[in-house]
């Protein structure tokens, strides 16, 4: 059958459904990255090429033709909604999340040289007064920004200056949302959640599944890594992590999902985001991208990815193993 070779950086060892930039759709699989052309998909995912092989951890922008990327080696990608042009990389800094008030107010956190770096939208610029690995960054808005990380680490920004706070664990913290600046939540390793409610830091104690390392779920004493949060209202938040674990709060409680696409995926789920409460985003390492639509979840494609971001309800991009960068569009 007709193949078609595409260009991506990537090292292969599974059958993955994408489109070329020509145009075609189709699946590709091995190390040679052919096409064949004629399988098809329902649900399907652009490739957006690069000239980046390093891993991407996070993404985030202003709208969908305004993103930035970044990853390993202070790997830095700027999306315009035609094509990912390389910024100015901080080789020595290792990316991890970015979050951006607008074009030229982005702030990313990671770790080795430094702990977080802002762009004005031209180039990156260290922060004064954070140090530590961070491994998260979320805002409300420009004046109320907070970045988590090592040893329970918090940093909150008032739109003049950063803050290290209080956060009562030692346990490493990993994603940040919240509705208000009084109405925060935070997740981490170990099971760790965090809640802060106008004035203090408190963990929030729910039943884990717990895991023995590689061996996966049985009884054991380590409970699994929390790694993304995000949420539609205060009544409406969503949390996920390692061994495919999916957590619900619905105002009253947290639920572990019981969903049979859920359960199914025992893979370490990695980022989450989503623009209602019907369409929710999760990816995850070896994992198939699942989406909610607001009665069950539904299972996509699988890649090794990182990241996610949904621009807006017909548009959501994410970002992965070997400088992977993948968009889909409902048209």
């Amino acid at each position: 059958s007709q193949s078609q070779r595409v260009k991506i950086g990537q090292k292969l060892d599974s059958w993955y459904f994408v489109k070329s930039p020509s145009g075609e759709k189709g699946w590709i699989a091995g190390e040679d990255l052919s096409i064949p052309v004629e399988h098809q998909r329902k649900y399907d995912w652009d490739l957006i090429p690069s000239d980046v092989t390093k891993s991407l951890h996070g993404i985030g922008g202003s709208s969908c033709n305004d993103l930035l990327i970044v990853g390993d080696n202070g790997v830095g990608l700027h999306f315009d909604g035609e094509e990912a042009r390389d910024l100015p990389p901080d080789p020595d800094t290792y990316f991890s999340r970015i979050w951006a008030a607008d074009h030229e107010d982005v702030y990313a956190v990671g770790w080795h040289e430094h702990s977080m770096r802002k762009f004005n939208g031209k180039k990156w610029a260290p922060v004064e007064g954070v140090s530590g690995e961070l491994f998260g960054v979320w805002g409300l808005d420009a004046s109320h920004i907070w970045a988590v990380g090592e040893a329970g680490t918090i940093y909150q920004f008032d739109g003049r200056s950063w803050t290290k706070v209080s956060s009562g664990t030692g346990k490493s913290l990993r994603g940040i949302w919240g509705v208000s600046p009084g109405n925060l939540w935070v997740v981490g390793d170990y099971g760790t959640i965090l809640h802060f409610n106008y004035g203090k830091w408190a963990p929030v104690e729910i039943e884990l599944p717990k895991f023995d390392g590689p061996n996966g779920f049985r009884p054991g004493n380590i409970p699994v890594f929390l790694t993304g949060i995000w949420g539609s209202s205060e009544n409406d938040i969503w949390i996920v992590g390692y061994k495919g674990v999916i957590l619900h709060f619905d105002g009253k409680g947290w639920i572990q999902s019981r969903d049979s696409v859920v359960q199914a995926n025992l893979n370490n789920l990695t980022g989450i985001h989503g623009t209602s409460k019907s369409s929710i985003w999760v990816v995850g390492w070896g994992s198939p991208i699942l989406h909610f639509n607001g009665t069950r979840w539904e299972q996509g494609e699988t890649f090794n990815l990182y990241g996610v971001w949904a621009c807006d309800p017909k548009n959501v991009f994410a970002v992965g193993n070997d400088g992977l960068i993948i968009r889909r569009s409902i048209r």
